[in-house]
C-alpha cells in the first residue's frame, strides 16, 4: 500500500511539472504537444446506468519530449471504473501505464520508450465507464470531451422502485470488488439481519477464511454500522451505513476475526430523511492483496458468521479483474475547470449563469455567459500565460420554495470569494496544469408541520396493552423542479388519540402517509388503516391539518373442515354415512382465546367436507368422534390426520378422518340326524361332510368350505365366516352303509343359513337311510298229463327261509300260499343279500294223478338284491294215473259143451282220446270160462268193448255176445270187471244151422258199437274245448 501511495505522489509531482493542454480535457507534459483525435463508444445507443467501453485515439504533433503523460477528465454523466493497465508497444511489450479513476484517466509513456520514438507518436486507450445521466426518456446526448464531442442515444434505465421498496432485512452474503490500481480486493461480508436490525446487546462474530496462498491481508478489517434506513435515488430503502469506531469492536486471529456487540438503532431519533430502526445492521470489510497480480482474474473467498441466539452460517463471494489498454500525451498551457457544487437540503440541479471574461495585456480575448450545472464541469480553452479571467454568478430566484445563499468561488488553495478574478502566471503556479475552481451555492427549502392522531375501533373487545403506540410513516417523492429530494420519516401515535406533530416537512412536497404494522395483539388482526387524508401537499399553512388514522382490530378467526372417508371391508354395512364429531378448545388468554369453546359437527362419509367456522385463531382444538354400533362390523380406532391442532387465522385447516369398519364373523353349527329303516345300521363313528359356499357380499369375497359332522349326534361348528354371508349347503356323498342305502335327498333345517354378528346358526342335517331290501315272487305252474285234474284256484304251500347276514338276522322257515293259476305271490322286505331257500310242502293227492317232485326255473335257493325282485317259478308235474278192466268169459247155451277145450275169445276195446291221453285200442284174449285183464289204460278213458266173432263151433250157433257193460270208464288204479257172456245154442232139430242168423246178429252188434264210439269221441272233444 505504501508503495502505491509513493508511486501516486511521484506521478502527481510529475504531472504538476507540466503545463495544461488546450481544448481536450487532457493534461500533457512539458514540451510535448498531444492531440486527442477521437473519442468513441462501442455502440451508438447506450442505456443509462450501464457500463460502456470508451476508446480514445491520440497523437503527438511534432517531436515527443519526455515526460509524455496525459490525464483526461470524464464529462458529467460518465464515471470511470478504477483500473490499472499497461500501454503496449507494437511488439506487445509494456511501454507505459494507465491509471483510471472515477473522474479521470492518467496515462504515462515510459521515458525509455519515448527516447527513440519521438516522431509521430500516437496511440489509443480503452477503459470502462459507467453512464449515469438520470434521464427518464430516451434522448440524444453529446458527451463533450473538449475538442471532441461524442453524440449518442441514451435510453433510460429501468424505472425506480414503486412497490415493495421498503427494506425487509439483510441476507448473509459476501461480495468482492477487485481494485486494479493496486491489485487488491475489498471483501464485504453482510451479517444477516431482520427488517428492524439485530437487537441491541447481541454478540456477533465474523471470521474471514483467508487463503494465505492467494491473498495477503492489508491493514485491519473495518466495520460498517447502520442504525437507520434511507432511500436511494432508485427509490429503494437501504441501511444507512457509517464506519464504526475501531474501539467498539475487537480484531483477533491475525486480523481475520472481528467480534462486536450490537447497539440499539436510532429509532425516533433518526435525522430527517432517515427512518430509525430498533437494532443495528453490520457489514465487515477486509482488504487483501492478490498475490498473483491478477493473473487468475476470478477470485473466491468464504467468511463465517455467528449471531448470539440466531445461529451461524457461511457466505462465499467472488471478485473478477477486468482491464483496458492505451497511451496518451499533452501540451504545456494553462486551463481552468469550473465545477458547480450545491449544498443545502434541496435536490435542485438547475442551470446557473456565470459571466466569464478573459483579458490578455488589457485586451478582452473571450467574454461570454457560461451555463453550468452541478456536477458537470466547465473546462476552459488553453489560456496563454498572463491571461486574467473574471467569474461572476447571476444568483437564481426560482423556485419560490427555495432560498438561495450568495455564491462562493473556491480556489484550489481554499480561497473563497463571491466574485473571482484569476491570472495565469508562473508566479501563481497555475501554468502547465488545470486549475480546478469550485462554485458553491447553498439552497434551503422552506419547512412546515402538520398533526396526526390515532383512533382505534375494537368491537371484538380484544385486549390491547395501554402503552401500545402506532408508527405513522410518511414519505414524499422527489420533485426536481422544486428541489425537493425524496424523503420521509415516522412518528409514534399514542393509543389515547392525542395529537402528534409531524415536523420539518418540505413546503411543496406531496406527502403520502402510511402506517407500519402495529404491535401484534394475540388472536387479533389489525385491518388496513384508514388514513384521512392519506396525501397532503405541504404548504405554509399546513399546521392546521390533522391526519386522522383509524385502526380497526378484529378477532382473528379460522376454520377447519373434516373430510370423512369410510374404509374397511364392512363399510358397505353403514346405512347412514353421517357421523358425529365433537370439538373443543380450552381458554388460552396468551393467544387471545379468552374463553373455552366446544361444539359438534355432522360429517358425511364420501361427501363434502363438513366445515366449522368462526373459531378464534390460536385456539387449540381437540376432535373426538362418536360412533354408533353397526351390526356386522366393529369400528377400529378413528384416525384423524390431526386430532389436535391450532386454529390459524383466515385459514381452513383440512382434517382427514378415516374410519375403518372391520367385518365381524359368525358361525354355523351342524347336528346329524339319521332316520329311516336303515338308521340302526349306520355306525356312530361315521362322519359326514357338509360343503358350503357363499357368494361375494358386503366386505367379503365369495368363499367355500367344509364342515364334518358325526353320526353320533354331536355338534360340529364352522370356522369364522363373514357376517352376512348366505350359505348354500350341500352334503357330499355319505359313506356307504352295509345293508342300507341313503336316500338321494337330504334336508337342512333351516335350509338357508345367513351368518350373523358373532352368533352361531344351528343347522340340523337329516338323512334318511333305507335298509336295502329286495323281494321275490313265486308262481305255481302245474303241468303233466294229469294237470287238468286240479282246479286252477287250488293253493299250494311253500316255505322260505334265509340264514343270518351282516345286517340282518336268520329267518326261520315261513309258509306262503301260492295259487296254482300262475299268478305270482310276492314276498317283500327281504334283506338285500339274503340267501333265500324256497321249499314246497307236498301237495295233497289228486284222484287220477300222481305228483312228481317240483322243479324251479332257476333254483329254489337264490340271493335277493337291493331293490330287486327275484322271480321264481315252481313247476309241479301231475302225471295221469292208469286203470284196468278185466273180462271174465261165461258160456251159456245148449251148445256150450260143444266148445273145444282151450278155445279163446277175442275182445276188442277202444277208447277215444281224452284230457291227458290219446285215443287207444287193443284186443284182449279171454279163455273160455277164464278172465283176462287189460293193460294200463289212462284214467278216465271211456272204453268200448266188442267181441270178435268167435270161431264157429260145429253143432251149435253162437248167439250175440252179451257184456255186463260194454262201455266202461277207467278208474284210478282200479280194475273194472266185465262179464262177457257168450251163448252157444244147439240148433233146433230138423233145421240145419247155416249161420245166417248169426251173421245178422253180428251186423247189428257192429253197427251199435260204431254209434257208441262216435258218441264217446264227441264227449271227449267237448271236454277239451271246455
Amino acid at each position: 500500500m505504501r508503495a502505491v501511495i509513493a508511486f501516486l505522489i511521484c506521478l502527481v509531482l510529475g504531472v504538476a511539472a507540466s503545463v495544461l493542454a488546450t481544448g481536450t480535457a487532457a493534461n500533457a507534459a512539458t514540451g510535448t504537444q498531444i492531440s486527442i483525435d477521437g473519442v468513441k463508444f462501442a455502440t451508438s445507443e447506450i442505456p443509462d446506468g450501464s457500463r460502456q467501453d470508451l476508446t480514445v485515439d491520440w497523437s503527438v504533433p511534432g517531436d515527443a519530449v519526455n515526460p509524455v503523460a496525459v490525464t483526461m477528465n470524464l464529462p458529467a454523466g460518465l464515471t470511470g471504473y478504477n483500473d490499472k493497465f499497461p500501454m503496449l508497444d507494437p511488439d506487445g511489450k509494456p511501454a507505459g501505464q494507465c491509471i483510471v479513476g472515477a473522474s479521470s484517466i492518467t496515462c504515462t509513456v515510459d521515458p525509455a520508450y519515448v527516447e527513440g520514438h519521438e516522431l509521430e507518436m500516437s496511440g489509443s486507450f480503452t477503459f470502462g465507464v459507467e453512464v449515469s445521466l438520470g434521464n427518464t426518456t430516451t434522448e440524444k446526448h453529446v458527451f463533450d470531451f473538449g475538442s471532441v464531442q461524442v453524440p449518442v442515444t441514451v435510453t433510460p434505465r429501468p424505472s425506480g422502485c414503486t412497490q415493495d421498496c421498503a427494506f425487509d432485512g439483510a441476507e448473509a452474503r459476501k461480495s468482492g470488488s477487485y481494485q486494479n490500481v493496486d491489485d487488491t480486493i475489498v471483501w464485504r461480508v453482510a451479517v444477516p439481519a431482520g427488517a428492524d436490525g439485530i437487537p441491541a446487546r447481541t454478540r456477533i462474530a465474523v471470521e474471514d477464511q483467508l487463503d494465505t496462498e492467494r491473498y495477503e491481508l492489508v491493514g485491519e478489517p473495518r466495520v460498517l454500522e447502520a442504525r437507520s434506513l434511507s432511500y436511494d435515488s432508485r427509490g429503494n430503502q437501504n441501511p444507512h451505513f457509517a464506519w464504526k469506531p475501531a474501539s467498539e469492536y475487537t480484531v483477533s486471529h491475525g486480523g481475520t476475526r472481528v467480534e462486536l456487540t450490537s447497539v440499539a438503532g436510532l429509532g425516533r431519533a433518526a435525522p430527517a430523511g432517515q427512518q430509525g430502526i430498533g437494532g443495528s445492521i453490520y457489514e465487515v470489510v477486509w482488504t487483501v492483496k492478490v498475490l498473483d497480480g491478477g493473473a487468475a482474474k476470478d477470485y473466491e473467498n468464504t467468511a463465517r458468521w455467528a449471531i448470539e441466539g440466531a445461529g451461524s452460517g457461511a457466505a462465499t463471494g467472488t471478485a473478477t479483474r477486468t482491464s483496458g489498454s492505451g497511451t496518451v500525451v499533452g501540451r504545456n498551457f494553462g486551463k481552468f475547470q469550473l465545477m458547480k457544487e450545491l449544498a443545502g437540503d434541496t435536490s435542485l440541479t438547475p442551470e446557473f449563469a456565470v459571466n466569464y471574461t478573459a483579458t490578455l495585456d488589457g485586451v478582452v480575448t473571450d467574454q461570454r455567459t457560461i451555463s453550468i450545472r452541478a456536477g458537470v464541469p466547465f473546462l476552459s480553452n488553453e489560456l496563454i500565460k498572463g491571461t486574467t479571467i473574471t467569474l461572476d454568478e447571476i444568483v437564481p430566484t426560482e423556485p419560490s420554495n427555495v432560498t438561495w445563499a450568495d455564491p462562493v468561488f473556491v480556489l484550489p488553495d481554499g480561497t473563497e470569494s463571491e466574485r473571482l478574478e484569476l491570472t495565469f502566471s508562473s508566479a501563481d503556479r497555475n501554468l502547465g496544469r488545470l486549475t480546478e475552481i469550485r462554485l458553491k451555492n447553498r439552497a434551503t427549502l422552506e419547512r412546515a408541520s402538520l398533526g396526526a392522531a390515532k383512533t382505534v375501533v375494537n368491537d371484538d373487545g380484544m385486549r390491547i396493552p395501554a402503552d401500545t403506540s402506532f408508527t405513522l410513516d410518511y414519505r414524499w417523492a422527489a420533485d426536481p423542479a422544486k428541489g425537493i429530494q425524496q424523503g420521509g420519516g415516522s412518528v409514534a401515535l399514542p393509543l389515547d388519540g392525542s395529537r402528534v406533530e409531524v415536523a420539518d416537512l418540505p413546503v411543496g412536497a406531496v406527502v403520502d402517509f402510511s402506517e407500519s404494522a402495529p404491535a401484534a395483539v394475540p388472536g387479533a388482526t389489525w385491518q388496513a388503516p384508514v388514513i384521512e387524508p392519506s396525501r397532503v401537499t405541504v404548504g405554509a399553512d399546513s399546521a392546521g391539518v390533522e391526519v386522522a388514522v383509524t385502526n380497526t382490530l378484529t378477532r382473528d378467526l379460522g376454520s377447519f373442515e373434516i373430510l370423512k372417508r369410510l374404509d374397511g371391508n364392512a363399510a358397505g354395512l353403514v346405512d347412514d354415512p353421517t357421523f358425529l364429531v365433537k370439538w373443543s378448545y380450552p381458554a388460552d388468554p396468551e393467544r387471545g382465546v379468552y374463553t373455552a369453546g366446544a361444539g359438534e359437527v355432522q360429517v358425511t362419509a364420501g361427501g363434502e367436507a363438513a366445515v366449522v367456522e368462526q373459531l378464534p385463531a390460536g385456539a387449540t382444538v381437540t376432535l373426538e368422534e362418536v360412533l354408533d354400533e353397526v351390526e356386522g362390523g366393529t369400528w377400529q380406532e378413528p384416525v384423524f390426520s390431526a386430532k389436535t391442532f391450532t386454529v390459524v387465522k383466515d385459514n381452513r385447516i383440512a382434517i382427514d378422518l378415516d374410519n375403518e369398519l372391520a367385518l365381524d364373523a359368525g358361525y354355523f353349527s351342524a347336528v346329524k340326524v339319521i332316520d329311516g329303516t336303515g338308521a340302526a345300521l349306520v355306525p356312530a363313528t361315521d362322519s359326514f361332510t357338509i360343503h358350503y359356499r357363499y357368494g361375494a357380499g358386503i366386505g367379503f369375497e365369495a368363499g367355500e368350505g367344509e364342515l364334518v359332522v358325526r353320526a353320533d349326534g354331536s355338534t360340529a361348528t364352522s370356522a369364522p365366516l363373514p357376517y352376512g354371508a348366505v350359505l348354500e349347503l350341500a352334503e357330499l356323498t355319505p359313506p356307504p352303509v352295509i345293508g342300507a342305502t341313503w336316500d338321494e335327498k337330504h334336508t337342512f333345517s333351516p335350509s338357508t343359513v345367513k351368518i350373523g354378528d358373532g352368533t352361531t346358526v344351528e343347522v340340523t342335517l337329516t338323512n334318511s337311510i333305507t335298509r336295502d331290501l329286495g323281494s321275490f315272487s313265486l308262481q305255481k305252474r302245474v303241468e303233466g298229463t294229469g294237470a287238468h285234474l286240479v282246479s286252477p284256484d287250488r293253493e299250494y304251500t311253500f316255505t322260505y327261509e334265509y340264514p343270518a347276514g351282516a345286517a340282518f338276522e336268520k329267518l326261520e322257515p315261513t309258509e306262503m300260499s301260492v295259487p296254482g293259476d300262475g299268478s305270482a305271490v310276492t314276498i317283500d322286505d327281504v334283506p338285500a343279500g339274503a340267501v333265500v331257500t324256497i321249499t314246497e310242502l307236498r301237495p295233497d293227492p289228486v284222484v287220477g294223478g300222481t305228483w312228481a317232485a317240483p322243479r324251479y326255473t332257476e333254483s329254489n335257493t337264490f340271493v335277493v338284491g337291493a331293490d330287486q325282485r327275484v322271480e321264481v317259478l315252481a313247476v309241479n308235474t301231475l302225471e295221469l294215473n292208469s286203470g284196468y278192466f278185466s273180462v271174465r268169459k261165461e258160456l251159456a247155451g245148449s251148445g256150450a259143451s260143444l266148445l273145444p277145450k282151450g278155445a279163446t275169445f277175442t275182445v276188442r276195446y277202444a277208447y277215444p282220446a281224452g284230457v291227458g291221453f290219446e285215443a287207444g285200442s287193443g284186443m284182449l284174449s279171454v279163455a273160455a270160462d277164464g278172465t283176462a285183464t287189460s293193460g294200463a289204460i289212462p284214467y278216465g278213458a271211456v272204453v268200448t268193448l266188442t267181441e270178435v266173432a268167435p270161431e264157429a263151433v260145429a253143432g251149435a250157433d253162437w248167439k250175440a255176445p252179451v257184456f255186463s257193460v260194454d262201455v266202461i270208464e277207467i278208474g284210478d288204479g282200479t280194475v273194472t270187471d266185465v262179464v262177457l257172456t257168450n251163448t252157444l245154442e244147439r240148433p233146433d232139430a230138423g233145421l240145419a244151422s247155416t249161420g245166417v242168423s248169426g251173421l245178422a246178429a253180428a251186423v247189428a252188434v257192429g253197427g251199435l258199437a260204431l254209434v257208441l264210439g262216435a258218441l264217446v269221441l264227441v264227449v271227449a272233444a267237448a271236454r277239451r274245448r271246455a
